[in-house]
């Protein structure tokens, strides 16, 4: 690729042209200049020499012509020293040479085309002015050549800018001297085109920066009445009050930096909730197997003993006490019983394989004392397992000291388990309602960013705004209760989205040090620590998500594959896709690993089926979405569905 910084430009065809490489006392005329733009132009960077007789000198006759254009070719060679080739040239054609190549014309046609932001705005840089300007030559045929590239090549470095604004803040995170960068070169090139304002405004808008584009948009305000124009357009004003709402919407008690850290112990004896029984044959309230639910996870923030993920024990039935069992084999129960019509709930905890009664208690089902419940519950259970307890973390705030706030969030939880975007929405909504009802409920406001970070995954990853809302959620969980995992938690997933890489470490080590046996959060921490190479790291922690989760939900097996694949394991990775009960979530990786395992037929099936579910999408836009820190990856996982036929 061309150099694309301005020092080592031998030419410049951007503003007033210039050859920095001249022999002693020569010159080169404004018709080599339009020569070399004019071969650079061209689409196989060549014309033939009547091409380029034709348009240099369009009403002389054609031998007249011919002659000219030799006489410009050695006038363009004697101007430059030996080593430089500005045009190279044969009986019928004319090529632009390896100096012209190095051109900012030449650089700016290839970093305009780039995938990478970076080179974007490297390119950007060189575009000075519209091309060759100051010359104007006689003729309409090269009037019109002149006038026609200056407008394709704007245009082009315009389309160039709004993209890289787009690709360098599209999760939600960028530095404001980047965004400025690109800011300043297309307000430098025309200070009165509105479409400029709304790209920088938005691209401001989707980092959280909503002083920087409310300031953008008054500037365009006052440029447009000092050129005595009309107000900004009916979008732009649409743009300006869309942001200025959502930058008024994001949580405001954000806080500093907060930290927890301790070592987590590997070996600990396991709890199983099981399902909650009636005495007859009812239908069990979804509310309830949410409590239950959300007290077993609560406790995995102790590091004497790990309680087993309720998507296994409440699915599985316990063979009897004395009995082991190979995949769930608790060494404590915690059992709970509904009588019908009495609103009482009775939990007994067990010794697995002595089947000894080591605690029991009943507590009346009432909507205001769900809290109580929950608190007591959790305190007696751990007590109980262990004399050793960190009793601090259950008295830190929980945000479950209102029963219709608790009650809210619990029913938020049971629409969060099938991750379908009408019960996403629907569940954050309850999630809003418990936090707004209890503003110290951590868990309530950590959930709302899980919300958020899934509809904007499940979007394609196109809505930065989400990402955003869904950190700034996060870090007011932390707040409410720094003692609390989910929201550093979710802190860390949404910083492995946003590619802020040393934030996801530290935040996973956090949250990892606060629950280490909560199996939701290793399979995640999991999940990306393989983003960021840790292969082997990752793979360890996803092994201790199933040893405590042992019929895991889709999800896991996902994120298993997922880790797979980066270890370069393309039959495991496709083993653990087909333990999911649906596919789709997993079809990307999926169809890669087939593909990379030389499954050429099953990859192709797998494409058809990629294809249905991304319309219209390359396998480069598919691939951006996924946070790995190493390119190498990312050109992995594009050359896996590229074997399939993915384009």
């Amino acid at each position: 690729m061309p150099a694309l910084f301005e020092d080592e430009t031998p030419v410049r065809l951007f503003g007033v042209p210039q050859l920095f490489k001249l022999q002693a006392g020569k010159r080169l005329p404004s018709k080599g200049f339009i020569l070399i733009a004019a071969l650079l132009l061209s689409s196989s960077e060549s014309l033939t020499r009547q091409a380029a007789a034709a348009l240099l000198w369009e009403d002389a006759d054609r031998r007249k012509a011919h002659a000219n254009l030799r006489q410009l070719v050695a006038r363009i060679r004697q101007a430059t020293p030996s080593g430089c080739c500005l045009v190279s040239a044969t009986t019928d054609t004319l090529e632009a040479g390896e100096t012209a190549r190095a051109s900012d014309l030449a650089a700016f046609l290839i970093a305009s085309l780039s995938d990478d932001p970076s080179e974007v705005i490297a390119g950007l840089a060189l575009f000075r002015g519209d091309l060759l300007e100051g010359v104007s030559e006689e003729g309409p045929e090269l009037t019109y050549w002149l006038h026609a590239e200056r407008s394709r090549l704007r245009d082009r470095f315009f389309q160039a800018a709004e993209s890289a604004l787009f690709d360098i803040t599209r999760f939600g995170k960028a530095q404001d001297s980047s965004i400025a960068t690109i800011a300043n070169r297309m307000l430098a090139l025309d200070p009165e085109r509105e479409e400029s304002y709304r790209a920088i405004m938005e691209a401001y808008g989707r980092c959280g920066n909503g002083t920087r584009a409310k300031r953008i948009y008054q500037s365009l305000k006052t440029t447009l009445s000092q050129a005595e124009k009309t107000e900004p357009s009916v979008d732009t004003a649409r743009s300006a009050r869309r942001i200025a709402a959502e930058y008024e919407d994001m949580p405001s008690d954000l806080p500093g930096p907060l930290s927890a850290s301790r070592s987590a112990r590997r070996h600990c004896p396991r709890v199983a909730f099981l399902r909650p029984e009636i005495l007859v044959q009812e239908r069990v309230d979804p509310i309830l197997l949410a409590l239950v639910e959300d007290t077993a996870n609560s406790l995995s923030r102790f590091r004497s003993f790990a309680v087993l993920s309720t998507h296994s024990s409440f699915a599985r039935k316990l063979p009897s006490a004395g009995q082991a069992n190979a995949a769930l084999d608790p060494e404590y129960v915690v059992r709970s019983l509904v009588v019908p019509g009495s609103r009482v709930i009775t939990f007994t905890l067990l010794h697995h394989r002595s089947g000894e009664i080591l605690w029991s208690a009943e507590y009346e089902l009432d909507l205001e004392k769900l809290s109580e419940i929950f608190l007591v519950l959790s305190k007696q259970v751990a007590l109980s397992l262990s004399e050793q307890i960190e009793r601090h973390l259950l008295e830190a705030p929980t945000g479950r000291g209102d029963g219709n706030a608790y009650n809210q969030y619990l029913q938020g939880l049971q629409l969060l388990k099938d991750c379908e975007l009408p019960l996403l929405r629907r569940a954050r909504t309850e999630f809003r309602k418990a936090a707004n009802r209890d503003s110290n409920f951590a868990d309530a406001r950590a959930r709302t960013a899980q919300t958020l970070q899934l509809e904007w995954l499940m979007l394609g990853g196109n809505d930065p705004y989400l990402l955003l809302r869904a950190r700034a959620e996060a870090e007011a969980a932390i707040h409410a209760d720094p003692g609390a995992s989910t929201g550093h938690w979710m802190s860390a997933v949404i910083s492995l989205y946003q590619r802020d890489f040393p934030t996801m470490a530290r935040k996973f080590a956090e949250a990892e040090s606060l629950s280490p046996n909560s199996p939701d959060l290793l399979i995640q921490y999991a999940d990306a620590l393989s983003h960021i190479g840790e292969t082997e790291a990752a793979w360890r922690r996803f092994q201790r998500a199933i040893w405590l989760n042992p019929d895991a939900p889709d999800k896991y097996w996902w994120a298993g594959a997922g880790i797979a694949f980066h270890r370069g394991d393309y039959v495991e990775a496709v083993n653990l896709c087909r333990k999911m009960e649906r596919i789709d979530p997993a079809i990307r990786v999926f169809t890669a690993s087939l593909a990379l395992m030389g499954d050429d037929s099953g990859a192709r099936m797998a494409a058809n089926r990629l294809r249905d579910l991304y319309p219209g999408m390359t396998a480069a836009e598919i691939v951006k979405v996924s946070p790995d820190q190493d390119s190498d990856f990312t050109k992995l996982f594009l050359e896996g569905l590229q074997r399939a036929g993915i384009n």
